[in-house]
């Protein structure tokens, strides 16, 4: 999964900022017909009211990966209802506020105040003037993919979600967190992110989703879980080395392992000492410092990083010196410096 440091828990800024996503533009208009036309064509809308939209400079930007689709809008005064999706949807304040109203609940969405809408679920969204807002959809199957995975059992029943969450939760902050860094790494590729590079960011949003928000299976996943067998342990070890170069599922490892997510993570923890997350980013360190020390024409850190599955290459740098002793750009340049020499 993405890798994120540990900083201190802030809210979303509460005043004007710049269009997050800016490299997938769906519209960019202050216009209240040509925004309603939008609204339904691109976004599916079934009802758009506008009759306070008062020509506020509105744009859209989505990127949508396999399972999950990351949005960021910034929209003048509208009422938007949008049907039944097979998703859920939470969204983050980035500017001014917004409503949400679904299954006869209702939820603003402040600096404070996330709102989480469930799969299968109509939701009417009341844009504030000037709101804007980063938000996530998660695809039903992903989310009862992942869910079953944790818990080690089907998931037989709808899973439904409160309509809130608060940012001064811990968890939720995190979500937030990790939602605005795989926005950033959307932006700053130069070009398509790699596979295992998306699939890592996908699996962090899903079980971050799970775990940071509130729903009807939330106690199941909080049971202390049982315990594994060094064997479990090994398995999954075998597979993650064996699939280096691809983004190993937790439901891969608990297919191979035999035991749930949490039993698996809690034998990993108390056979090793750390997490299957944890062993995995160790095993493409050694991967990438294998490419770093026997270089190809060229070969980057940049290219190396990416290849190895670490969408930001500040915390690869970071991990790398933190496991190695030295920076990847060292290690390079000395294989190269050797590399020429023998050559010569």
């Amino acid at each position: 999964m993405a890798q994120l440091s540990s900083e201190a828990r802030v809210a979303p800024e509460h005043h004007a900022a710049g269009a997050l996503l800016s490299r997938y533009p769906v519209f960019a208009t202050a216009d209240a017909e040509e925004f309603g036309a939008v609204a339904v064509a691109a976004y599916g809308a079934s009802r758009v009211e506008l009759s306070r939209f008062d020509a506020v400079p509105s744009c859209g930007n989505v990127a949508r990966l396999t399972d999950v689709t990351v949005g960021f809008s910034r929209t003048g005064e509208a009422e938007i209802t949008f049907p039944e999706s097979d998703y859920a949807r939470i969204q983050f304040a980035v500017a001014g506020q917004g409503r949400l109203i679904s299954a006869g609940a209702e939820a603003v969405i402040t600096a404070e105040l996330a709102a989480v809408t469930s799969p299968g679920r109509a939701a009417t969204i009341a844009y504030g003037r000037d709101f804007g807002q980063l938000y996530l959809r998660i695809g039903r199957t992903a989310l009862e993919r992942k869910l079953a995975a944790l818990l080690g059992a089907p998931v037989k029943r709808p899973l439904l979600f409160s309509g809130a969450a608060r940012l001064n939760e811990a968890p939720v902050q995190g979500l937030w967190q990790l939602a605005r860094f795989v926005a950033a790494q959307l932006d700053a590729a130069p070009g398509s992110l790699p596979g295992p590079v998306v699939g890592e960011l996908e699996q962090a949003l899903v079980m971050s989703f799970l775990c940071a928000t509130e729903h009807n299976f939330s106690r199941l996943i909080a049971r202390e879980p049982t315990d594994g067998a060094p064997h479990n342990v090994r398995v999954a070890e075998e597979f993650i080395r064996a699939h280096c170069h691809e983004a190993v599922s937790i439901e891969q490892l608990v297919a191979v392992s035999g035991v749930s997510a949490r039993t698996l993570h809690h034998a990993f923890r108390r056979h090793r000492g750390y997490s299957p997350h944890q062993f995995a980013k160790r095993v493409r360190l050694e991967r990438a410092r294998e490419l770093l020390t026997t270089p190809a024409a060229g070969t980057s850190v940049t290219a190396v990083g990416l290849a190895c599955g670490f969408a930001n290459l500040g915390h690869f740098a970071r991990d790398y010196r933190l496991a190695f002793g030295e920076l990847p750009s060292a290690e390079l340049a000395r294989a190269l410096g050797l590399a020429t020499k023998s050559s010569g």
